[in-house]
């Protein structure tokens, strides 16, 4: 029943159409004519210039004017516009747009007339294109009241159902408090029941507990001491295989001394300074051989000229009658000398480059030479001399700096000599001494 009532309500508010205001037509304006009024009747391609002076706009009956929209012409602005607006009492106000952006005047009461002014311009002028005014007449005033009437009506309906709606909810709330109370003691008898159940399933459990905790004891201690028989075998066996890693390490230990002193006697001889030499010719023949590119390019693009040119030199003779060979001829060669001279130069300077890197490559190969002679020599040399590694260093310096004085004699003199402070010669005795007693053990 209740629901009934609340959906006829609902649709009768829903079937409740509003009177909106409208645009009104120039039915409605007293005096229609003059060009002005084409601006109500909304023709295309209109428009009308605004002069310094009131148009008025007066209605057949006093009209509700919701709102009154201004058309322009190029989107000109209504700034400074004047309208008056005089009302169904013939009282009159007025009022300036003052914001460029202003097209719309909202009066939104009834109206017996208005009037606009436009302001003084030389430029920018306003021409209105069109006038809509839009309200509605008194006479839908009585249709607007019967609505009213009707909602008043729809109104009173819904506040009764909704007061017996509201009896309802409270006996159902009371009903519904009582099955609450009624549950809510069921609950704790239901929850006091589950605790004691929860209370005896926590000492089966904490029994079972010590139980297992008592069998993973034994279990430990079994495993524990498998693990460490485990060990004590593992133990046995990784002091073996240290003791093996150990003595294999100082077998590596000692074949690392022999390579480092191999590589250390060979450092005497060859000179790491050899490396940045090779590193750095290297890079000169680089630089070599791009500044020699230069001078290539120039004698491509002197002999590309030439070659384009001589065409010119055809249509010359083709196109000018009566020429001249000797003429064309001598005219001709101081370009040829200048040509032939950037050529020679260029390739002077590019056969330059290249001597250096041939000259460049070559030291690279006889320094190579120097370094493998004075290792062998300086290892033969040696062999059966008690010898420090002093000394070792230093003859084997003196024979080093011996090849590099022959190899550089035209750079260092002739008259350069390395200094070596111990003398072969001062070996010489313990050799022979050395030798005899060889002789007499066999």
């Amino acid at each position: 029943m209740l629901e009934d009532k609340l959906n006829e309500i609902k649709q009768d508010i829903e079937n409740y159409d509003e009177i909106n205001p409208y645009v009104l037509d120039i039915e409605v304006i007293e005096n229609q004519s003059g060009q002005i009024m084409n601006l109500i009747k909304d023709i295309e391609d209109f428009s009308y210039q605004l002069k310094n002076k009131y148009y008025s706009f007066k209605f057949t009956e006093p009209i509700y004017i919701q709102k009154v929209i201004f058309k322009t012409e190029d989107d000109v602005n209504l700034k400074d516009l004047e309208i008056v607006a005089i009302d169904y009492k013939n009282n009159s106000s007025t009022i300036t747009f003052t914001n460029k952006e202003h097209k719309v005047w909202l009066p939104k009461k009834v109206l017996n007339e208005f009037k606009i002014k436009a302001p003084k311009r030389l430029i920018n002028k306003i021409k209105l294109t069109h006038i809509e005014i839009v309200g509605f007449k008194l006479n839908d005033l009585e249709s607007i009241k019967d609505k009213v009437k009707e909602l008043e009506n729809s109104k009173l309906s819904l506040q009764t159902l909704s007061d017996d709606i509201e009896n309802k909810n409270r006996e159902l709330e009371d009903k519904l408090i009582e099955k609450n109370e009624l549950i809510n003691t069921k609950k704790e008898t239901i929850d006091s029941l589950n605790n004691d159940i929860s209370t005896l399933e926590d000492e089966i459990s904490t029994l079972t507990d010590s139980k297992t905790s008592l069998e993973n004891d034994t279990n430990q201690l079994t495993v524990k001491k498998e693990s460490l028989t485990t060990e004590n075998t593992n133990l046995e066996n990784n002091i073996q295989q240290l003791n093996e890693t150990s003595n294999q390490l100082n077998l590596k230990i000692s074949n690392q001394n022999d390579e480092l002193k191999k590589l250390t006697e060979d450092t005497n001889i060859f000179a790491t300074e050899m490396k940045e030499y090779i590193e750095q010719g290297n890079k000169d023949i680089l630089l070599y051989t791009k500044l020699s590119i230069i001078p290539w390019v120039t004698i491509a693009l002197v002999s590309l000229i030439v070659f384009f040119g001589a065409s010119d030199l055809t249509t010359v003779f083709e196109t000018k009658e009566n020429i001249e060979i000797s003429s064309v001829f001598w005219s001709r060669v101081p370009f040829v000398i200048i040509v032939l001279s950037i050529l020679f130069v260029s390739y002077e300077i590019s056969k330059i480059f290249i001597k250096n890197i041939i000259h460049i490559h070559k030291q690279k190969r006889i320094f190579t030479k120097i370094g493998i002679i004075a290792k062998d020599v300086a290892e033969k040399s040696i062999i059966g001399l008690e010898l420090d590694e002093k000394d070792k260093f230093d003859l084997r310096t003196k024979l080093k700096m011996d090849l590099l004085k022959s190899h550089l004699k035209n750079e260092i003199g002739e008259d350069y000599e390395y200094k070596v402070k111990t003398s072969l010669l001062e070996y010489l005795p313990d050799f022979k001494k050395k030798k005899t007693e060889a002789t007499e053990d066999t």
